[in-house]
């Protein structure tokens, strides 16, 4: 029955019950176990008066059963979409690493570095902007990106970032000499 851990014996079938020997009582309960638990039991192989007696339990626990099916593929999707609503909302982040001699960094030119609602700019497009502006802006300009109310008619927030961190030429910095940045771009570059 699907893996289930349990199910339901219903209080009407008493009088059915009680018409039956206590032997057969015991076998009546002892087939619903073997049948709940798909041990597929050739009914046939009982006397016909318990046959009679568990054909109605034998049909409410396939209509449970259906109905336990359909619960759980509705619980399933309602969880998938709650799933995929809080991964389109979730902001990604490029964790701070130390730099030591030797780094190992592998990095899929693909991958998000931030997304919200309809927009996202990827690790590459990020790492374009840090060779022209300081993290600090950058962060800035997509977190006022996303606070800003009209944010919707926009298509890129590469290309948005890119225009609002320009308008504030203050932003603007020599390009950054920072040991993993130049080593990310050089893989990235090998990796093309």
């Amino acid at each position: 029955m699907e893996n289930k851990k349990s199910f339901i014996l219903y209080t009407d079938i008493e009088s059915t019950v009680n018409e039956l020997t206590n032997d057969e009582a015991g076998t009546l309960f002892k087939l619903v176990l073997a049948y709940v638990n798909d041990k597929n039991p050739n009914i046939e192989d009982y006397d016909k008066v318990i046959r009679v007696a568990f054909r109605p339990i034998e049909r409410q626990l396939k209509r449970d059963l259906n109905i336990w099916i359909n619960k759980k593929n509705v619980r399933a999707e309602a969880g998938r979409l709650g799933g995929l609503a809080k991964a389109k909302n979730a902001k990604q982040i490029v964790p701070n690493l130390a730099v030591n001699d030797t780094v190992n960094v592998n990095v899929n030119a693909n991958d998000i570095y931030r997304q919200f609602v309809h927009l996202s700019i990827s690790q590459k497009e990020y790492l374009k902007l840090l060779n022209e502006y300081k993290k600090e802006n950058i962060d800035e300009v997509l977190d006022s990106i996303e606070n800003y109310k009209n944010n919707k008619k926009y298509k890129s927030l590469y290309l948005t970032a890119k225009k609002w961190l320009k308008r504030n030429q203050s932003n603007q910095s020599t390009p950054i000499n920072d040991p993993l940045v130049e080593y990310v771009n050089k893989q990235m570059n090998v990796s093309k």
